[in-house]
């Protein structure tokens, strides 16, 4: 069993298996149905930030490919930007880094803590604007510690991402 989704030329398929891959499929089609949505409503005008780099320096047993679930938080996190008045009067890019994303257990619970490092560059001179980091802690079951790492990872990139608009805002 599968879904469809398509606005104008865009368009999402998620496969529907077993009950963890249906709570994934569904995850992944609403953040692209956020982008999409996102996207069609500002049709003509580009977004004020674009992620045009995402990269790891290290590596996660438990999460697979770092990079990847980076990439679908940052760029989730920017859709959900409300720029309003705040809209940056250039073009700026963004590039992203996970710098740390480590897992201390204890008997009781697992504490994992997560760095993204994030810079800001005018995209058409490539000067650049602002460094960012967002940092984080997430605490759960000792058997959870995929959940918790990604719980801080996501919450790092919200700080990092969530501080964009006010540091365009000082340099204006």
């Amino acid at each position: 069993m599968g879904i469809d989704l398509a606005i104008g030329t865009a368009s999402i398929r998620a496969e529907l298996r077993p009950e963890r891959k249906v709570r994934r499929a569904l995850a992944a089609l609403g953040v692209g149905l956020a982008v999409l949505l996102a996207s069609s409503a500002d049709a003509g005008e580009p977004a004020p930030v674009t992620l045009t780099e995402v990269a790891s320096s290290v590596r996660s047993q438990r999460l697979g490919n770092v990079v990847e679930v980076l990439r679908t938080e940052a760029e989730s996190e920017l859709v959900a930007i409300d720029w309003g008045k705040r809209k940056p009067k250039r073009r700026v890019s963004l590039s992203a880094s996970l710098t740390r994303l480590e897992s201390t257990r204890t008997q009781k619970t697992l504490q994992a803590s997560a760095t993204v490092s994030a810079t800001l560059r005018d995209a058409r001179t490539g000067a650049l604007l602002a460094i960012l980091e967002g940092r984080a802690q997430a605490e759960d079951r000792p058997n959870a510690a995929a959940a918790a790492e990604r719980d801080a990872l996501k919450a790092a990139v919200r700080q990092a991402v969530g501080s964009i608009p006010e540091a365009l805002r000082r340099m204006q």
